[in-house]
């Protein structure tokens, strides 16, 4: 499938790893993201439309962890639904904090088979494709613009509203055992990654 730069892009991530800040610099216009057709955070690799594009956040697990207590995510479960995930554990820390989750013990979001059943997707059915890190999107602005087909109207960059550096040794060591898998695929990945097919 030819690609053009009038291609639609949309926007897929685990959450928590820039998704509104995109949306803010280049606008909905260019960028698919929630409606009633698609969600941006699903964990089913499909996208049934032509001339697309597709750009995947993602982050460091506890900086998505944190993201998502902090905005109140996990309070009820319709929200929590679309972030998907090992749904039966899910319903074992609706309401709980992040201390909470990190007791529970349980890798609910899984978000290493999250970002490598896009990435196989993506290769597969050879889509073009942008994969970034979070941290990778403030000093990408040119590869962003290019690979949109517009400049961004706006990019403040903005530090996050959350640090896992504030939690307690303890806490933060349960986070990593539980989600040891996610963080060393996180780890081990280059910050931004370029599928290009023509």
């Amino acid at each position: 499938m030819t690609k053009t730069t009038q291609s639609k892009v949309y926007l897929v991530s685990t959450g928590g790893a820039g998704t509104h800040f995109l949306y803010h610099c280049y606008g909905n216009n260019k960028l698919k993201g929630n409606n009633k057709n698609w969600m941006q955070h699903q964990r089913t690799p499909k996208i049934t439309d032509t001339d697309f594009k597709v750009i995947y956040l993602y982050a460091h697990p506890i900086d998505i962890l944190m993201s998502f207590y902090r905005r109140g995510f996990l309070k009820g479960l319709d929200a929590a639904n679309n972030l998907g995930g090992n749904m039966a554990e899910m319903e074992k820390i609706m309401g709980c904090d992040i201390e909470g989750y990190a007791n529970n013990g349980a890798n609910v979001f899984m978000f290493k088979t999250h970002a490598m059943g896009w990435i196989d997707y993506l290769k597969q059915e050879k889509i073009s494709a942008l994969i970034l890190k979070y941290e990778a999107i403030k000093d990408h602005k040119l590869t962003l613009d290019k690979f949109i087909g517009q400049p961004a109207k706006t990019f403040e960059w903005k530090q996050r509203n959350s640090s896992w550096k504030d939690l307690s040794p303890e806490v933060i060591e349960k986070l990593e055992q539980v989600h040891r898998e996610d963080i060393d695929f996180f780890n081990t990945r280059p910050l931004i990654e370029k599928i290009a097919y023509s």
